[in-house]
Protein backbone atom coordinates (compact mmCIF):
# COMPACT_ATOMS: atom_id res chain seq x y z
CA UNK A 1 0.00 0.00 0.00
CA UNK A 2 2.72 2.57 1.24
CA UNK A 3 4.79 2.05 -2.55
CA UNK A 4 1.19 2.65 -4.27
CA UNK A 5 0.48 5.67 -2.79
CA UNK A 6 3.94 6.63 -3.15
CA UNK A 7 3.57 5.52 -6.66
CA UNK A 8 0.46 7.45 -6.82
CA UNK A 9 1.81 10.85 -5.92
CA UNK A 10 4.69 10.65 -8.24
CA UNK A 11 2.55 10.23 -11.15
CA UNK A 12 -0.08 13.09 -10.17
CA UNK A 13 3.38 15.34 -9.96
CA UNK A 14 4.30 14.37 -12.96
CA UNK A 15 1.16 14.48 -14.93
CA UNK A 16 0.71 18.56 -12.99
CA UNK A 17 4.13 19.41 -14.37
CA UNK A 18 2.97 18.04 -18.22
CA UNK A 19 -0.34 19.63 -17.93
CA UNK A 20 1.46 22.88 -17.17
CA UNK A 21 4.31 22.55 -19.97
CA UNK A 22 1.68 22.61 -22.49
CA UNK A 23 0.91 26.11 -21.98
CA UNK A 24 -2.29 25.68 -23.66
CA UNK A 25 -3.25 28.87 -23.34
CA UNK A 26 -5.30 30.12 -26.35
CA UNK A 27 -4.40 27.92 -29.56
CA UNK A 28 -0.90 30.04 -29.28
CA UNK A 29 2.13 28.27 -30.03
CA UNK A 30 5.37 28.80 -27.57
CA UNK A 31 7.88 30.70 -28.09
CA UNK A 32 10.44 29.28 -25.51
CA UNK A 33 10.25 26.19 -22.86
CA UNK A 34 8.30 27.70 -19.58
CA UNK A 35 9.89 27.61 -16.08
CA UNK A 36 8.34 26.95 -13.10
CA UNK A 37 6.58 28.21 -9.84
CA UNK A 38 5.06 26.02 -7.79
CA UNK A 39 1.77 24.94 -9.50
CA UNK A 40 2.11 27.82 -12.22
CA UNK A 41 4.36 27.66 -15.12
CA UNK A 42 5.42 31.04 -16.78
CA UNK A 43 4.92 30.22 -20.64
CA UNK A 44 6.10 32.29 -23.82
CA UNK A 45 4.01 32.22 -26.35
CA UNK A 46 4.09 33.81 -29.65
CA UNK A 47 0.67 36.53 -30.06
CA UNK A 48 -0.56 38.00 -33.31
CA UNK A 49 -0.25 41.59 -33.83
CA UNK A 50 -3.53 42.87 -34.65
CA UNK A 51 -3.95 45.55 -37.15
CA UNK A 52 -4.77 49.10 -36.16
CA UNK A 53 -8.90 48.67 -35.28
CA UNK A 54 -7.31 45.56 -32.83
CA UNK A 55 -9.43 42.66 -34.54
CA UNK A 56 -7.87 41.82 -37.54
CA UNK A 57 -4.59 39.82 -37.46
CA UNK A 58 -1.71 42.05 -39.13
CA UNK A 59 1.30 40.43 -41.65
CA UNK A 60 3.74 41.03 -39.14
CA UNK A 61 5.64 38.51 -37.31
CA UNK A 62 4.17 37.53 -34.04
CA UNK A 63 5.08 39.26 -30.51
CA UNK A 64 6.74 37.48 -27.70
CA UNK A 65 3.92 37.64 -24.37
CA UNK A 66 4.12 36.20 -20.92
CA UNK A 67 1.78 34.50 -19.65
CA UNK A 68 1.10 32.85 -16.01
CA UNK A 69 -0.69 29.41 -16.09
CA UNK A 70 -2.04 27.32 -13.43
CA UNK A 71 -2.82 23.41 -13.24
CA UNK A 72 -6.74 24.54 -14.24
CA UNK A 73 -5.86 26.56 -17.59
CA UNK A 74 -6.28 29.59 -15.60
CA UNK A 75 -4.19 32.28 -17.34
CA UNK A 76 -3.50 35.64 -17.54
CA UNK A 77 -0.80 38.16 -19.68
CA UNK A 78 2.27 39.37 -17.49
CA UNK A 79 3.76 41.49 -20.21
CA UNK A 80 4.75 41.56 -23.52
CA UNK A 81 8.55 41.52 -24.59
CA UNK A 82 9.73 44.35 -26.86
CA UNK A 83 9.30 44.12 -31.14
CA UNK A 84 11.46 46.48 -33.14
CA UNK A 85 10.03 44.68 -36.47
CA UNK A 86 10.50 41.46 -35.45
CA UNK A 87 9.78 38.51 -32.83
CA UNK A 88 13.54 37.66 -31.99
CA UNK A 89 14.28 35.03 -29.41
CA UNK A 90 13.82 34.39 -25.50
CA UNK A 91 17.84 33.93 -24.77
CA UNK A 92 17.08 32.81 -21.02
CA UNK A 93 14.34 32.69 -18.12
CA UNK A 94 15.12 31.75 -14.58
CA UNK A 95 14.77 32.84 -11.39
CA UNK A 96 16.91 34.57 -8.64
CA UNK A 97 16.30 36.81 -5.52
CA UNK A 98 16.85 40.37 -6.90
CA UNK A 99 15.78 42.36 -3.83
CA UNK A 100 17.50 40.19 -1.02
CA UNK A 101 14.23 39.26 0.77
CA UNK A 102 14.65 35.69 0.05
CA UNK A 103 12.07 35.34 -2.74
CA UNK A 104 13.16 34.65 -6.70
CA UNK A 105 12.17 37.08 -9.26
CA UNK A 106 11.66 36.35 -12.50
CA UNK A 107 14.37 37.18 -15.02
CA UNK A 108 13.86 37.35 -18.74
CA UNK A 109 16.79 37.85 -21.50
CA UNK A 110 15.08 38.62 -24.93
CA UNK A 111 16.75 39.57 -27.95
CA UNK A 112 16.00 40.85 -31.54
CA UNK A 113 17.85 41.61 -34.66
CA UNK A 114 18.30 44.93 -35.03
CA UNK A 115 16.76 45.70 -38.81
CA UNK A 116 16.78 49.47 -39.26
CA UNK A 117 19.50 51.73 -39.67
CA UNK A 118 19.89 53.54 -35.42
CA UNK A 119 22.82 55.67 -35.98
CA UNK A 120 24.71 53.19 -34.12
CA UNK A 121 27.34 50.34 -35.29
CA UNK A 122 25.50 47.38 -33.94
CA UNK A 123 27.28 43.87 -34.36
CA UNK A 124 24.94 41.80 -32.01
CA UNK A 125 21.28 41.78 -31.56
CA UNK A 126 19.77 43.95 -29.41
CA UNK A 127 19.17 42.73 -25.87
CA UNK A 128 16.92 43.42 -23.22
CA UNK A 129 16.57 42.03 -19.90
CA UNK A 130 12.95 42.23 -18.05
CA UNK A 131 12.48 41.42 -13.95
CA UNK A 132 9.08 40.43 -12.40
CA UNK A 133 8.70 40.22 -8.70
CA UNK A 134 5.84 38.45 -6.74
CA UNK A 135 3.90 40.92 -4.59
CA UNK A 136 0.33 40.13 -3.20
CA UNK A 137 1.06 36.60 -4.67
CA UNK A 138 1.14 38.45 -8.35
CA UNK A 139 3.59 38.90 -10.61
CA UNK A 140 4.24 42.55 -11.79
CA UNK A 141 7.18 44.24 -13.22
CA UNK A 142 9.96 45.53 -11.16
CA UNK A 143 10.82 48.58 -13.58
CA UNK A 144 13.71 49.52 -11.15
CA UNK A 145 15.44 46.07 -11.06
CA UNK A 146 14.88 45.85 -15.08
CA UNK A 147 16.06 49.43 -15.49
CA UNK A 148 19.11 48.80 -14.00
CA UNK A 149 19.96 45.38 -16.11
CA UNK A 150 18.44 47.91 -19.17
CA UNK A 151 18.89 47.45 -23.01
CA UNK A 152 21.34 47.72 -25.56
CA UNK A 153 23.65 45.53 -27.64
CA UNK A 154 27.32 45.56 -29.21
CA UNK A 155 28.65 48.88 -30.97
CA UNK A 156 31.55 48.47 -32.83
CA UNK A 157 33.11 51.38 -34.85
CA UNK A 158 35.89 50.23 -37.98
CA UNK A 159 39.66 50.08 -37.89
CA UNK A 160 40.13 51.43 -41.57
CA UNK A 161 37.75 52.40 -44.65
CA UNK A 162 36.92 48.84 -45.70
CA UNK A 163 34.64 48.42 -42.93
CA UNK A 164 35.99 44.92 -42.59
CA UNK A 165 38.05 45.06 -39.43
CA UNK A 166 36.45 46.47 -36.15
CA UNK A 167 36.86 47.17 -32.28
CA UNK A 168 34.13 46.92 -30.29
CA UNK A 169 34.08 50.19 -27.99
CA UNK A 170 31.03 49.38 -25.88
CA UNK A 171 29.36 45.54 -25.24
CA UNK A 172 25.93 44.98 -23.56
CA UNK A 173 26.96 43.40 -20.32
CA UNK A 174 23.98 41.22 -19.33
CA UNK A 175 23.28 38.39 -22.47
CA UNK A 176 23.73 35.24 -19.88
CA UNK A 177 22.35 34.65 -16.36
CA UNK A 178 25.81 34.35 -15.25
CA UNK A 179 26.25 37.51 -16.02
CA UNK A 180 23.01 38.70 -14.02
CA UNK A 181 24.10 36.70 -11.25
CA UNK A 182 27.30 38.26 -10.89
CA UNK A 183 25.82 41.63 -10.91
CA UNK A 184 23.89 41.05 -8.25
CA UNK A 185 26.39 39.98 -5.96
CA UNK A 186 28.68 42.71 -6.85
CA UNK A 187 29.16 45.12 -4.37
CA UNK A 188 27.84 48.22 -6.71
CA UNK A 189 24.29 46.46 -6.79
CA UNK A 190 24.18 45.98 -3.36
CA UNK A 191 24.71 49.50 -2.46
CA UNK A 192 22.25 50.43 -4.76
CA UNK A 193 19.52 48.29 -3.48
CA UNK A 194 20.02 49.07 0.42
CA UNK A 195 20.47 52.76 -0.87
CA UNK A 196 23.63 53.24 0.59
CA UNK A 197 26.00 55.58 -1.37
CA UNK A 198 28.71 54.04 -3.99
CA UNK A 199 31.95 55.61 -4.61
CA UNK A 200 34.89 54.77 -6.39
CA UNK A 201 38.22 55.87 -8.71
CA UNK A 202 38.41 56.07 -12.03
CA UNK A 203 40.91 53.73 -13.33
CA UNK A 204 42.08 55.04 -16.57
CA UNK A 205 41.20 58.22 -19.18
CA UNK A 206 37.42 57.80 -19.24
CA UNK A 207 34.88 59.45 -21.84
CA UNK A 208 32.05 60.85 -20.48
CA UNK A 209 28.87 61.07 -21.87
CA UNK A 210 24.88 63.02 -21.45
CA UNK A 211 23.12 59.86 -21.20
CA UNK A 212 24.47 56.08 -21.45
CA UNK A 213 24.64 55.89 -25.10
CA UNK A 214 27.87 55.62 -27.09
CA UNK A 215 27.10 58.80 -29.23
CA UNK A 216 25.91 61.04 -26.51
CA UNK A 217 29.86 61.11 -26.17
CA UNK A 218 30.88 64.50 -24.77
CA UNK A 219 34.45 66.53 -24.90
CA UNK A 220 34.78 66.08 -21.08
CA UNK A 221 36.87 63.42 -19.27
CA UNK A 222 38.32 62.07 -16.20
CA UNK A 223 41.54 60.19 -15.30
CA UNK A 224 43.15 58.17 -13.84
CA UNK A 225 42.72 58.65 -9.78
CA UNK A 226 39.71 60.86 -9.68
CA UNK A 227 37.12 60.56 -7.32
CA UNK A 228 33.72 59.68 -8.20
CA UNK A 229 29.72 59.17 -6.93
CA UNK A 230 27.58 56.48 -8.07
CA UNK A 231 24.19 57.22 -8.87
CA UNK A 232 22.65 54.70 -10.46
CA UNK A 233 23.35 52.56 -12.91
CA UNK A 234 22.14 51.19 -16.73
CA UNK A 235 23.14 48.72 -18.60
CA UNK A 236 26.79 49.17 -17.90
CA UNK A 237 26.39 52.51 -18.01
CA UNK A 238 27.64 54.41 -14.37
CA UNK A 239 25.41 57.90 -13.69
CA UNK A 240 28.90 59.74 -12.04
CA UNK A 241 28.97 62.68 -10.01
CA UNK A 242 32.38 64.67 -9.85
CA UNK A 243 33.48 67.85 -7.97
CA UNK A 244 35.99 69.87 -9.95
CA UNK A 245 38.58 71.42 -9.06
CA UNK A 246 36.84 74.54 -9.92
CA UNK A 247 34.15 73.67 -7.53
CA UNK A 248 31.48 72.71 -10.19
CA UNK A 249 29.66 69.53 -9.25
CA UNK A 250 29.52 67.29 -12.48
CA UNK A 251 26.52 64.58 -13.36
CA UNK A 252 27.14 62.67 -16.13
CA UNK A 253 27.76 58.96 -17.21
CA UNK A 254 30.77 56.40 -18.46
CA UNK A 255 30.99 53.23 -18.46
CA UNK A 256 30.85 51.05 -15.10
CA UNK A 257 34.34 49.39 -16.04
CA UNK A 258 36.24 52.39 -15.88
CA UNK A 259 35.70 52.54 -12.02
CA UNK A 260 37.31 50.86 -9.34
CA UNK A 261 34.50 50.53 -6.55
CA UNK A 262 35.14 50.87 -3.29
CA UNK A 263 34.12 47.97 -0.79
Amino acid sequence: MIKTFFIAIALSGCQTVSALSDCAIDNLQQAAPPIYDGNKAICFMLKPLTDESGRNPSNEEPQVSIYIYNQNGEHENLDDLPYLAGTGKVRGSFFLDANNDGNSDIFVIHSIEIRSDTGENYVSDYYTVSVYTENGGKYERNEKISKWFGTGGDIAEPIDQTNKDYNIIYEFPYKTKESIESSINSPIYQNWLSGRQLSGTIREKASLHSFPVVADKTRSYLIAEDRVIIKSETAGWCEIQYLSESNELINMWTECTKIHFDQ
